[in-house]
């Protein structure tokens, strides 16, 4: 059960995650792409669940060190989970994220 002290944390932690960008797309943050799944309390400090756009990308150790960075300002022992299942999908980025890519020249994906 999550009380009102670690429900805090966690909303504050989200806000601090709301400046992370995605280093291949920078005017694009990790929550835009979809890429930010999930944030919980977990015992004594907060977990950041993060889904890479494919296996391999090789911004997710990038990602991961500013999303840990900027979530130990709130809590110092925060960690970072990477999941894959479920796969990272286009259906995650949002119609506003699709028309900021467009104003920049990249085609934005096709959901499915």
């Amino acid at each position: 059960m999550i009380n009102s002290e670690s429900h805090k944390i966690v909303e504050a932690v989200k806000r601090q995650l709301e400046d992370v960008m995605d280093p291949e797309l920078p005017f694009l943050t990790i929550g835009e792409m979809g890429m930010l799944r999930d944030v919980y309390y977990a015992g004594d400090h907060t977990v950041i669940v993060l889904t890479p756009t494919y296996s391999g990308c090789p911004a997710t150790d990038i990602i991961s060190e500013d999303s840990l960075k900027a979530a130990r300002v709130i809590d110092p022992k925060a960690e970072i989970s990477i999941s894959m299942s479920p796969a990272w999908t286009t259906d995650w980025i949002s119609e506003e994220t699709r028309a900021k890519m467009e104003e920049k020249g990249i085609a934005p994906p096709i959901g499915s």
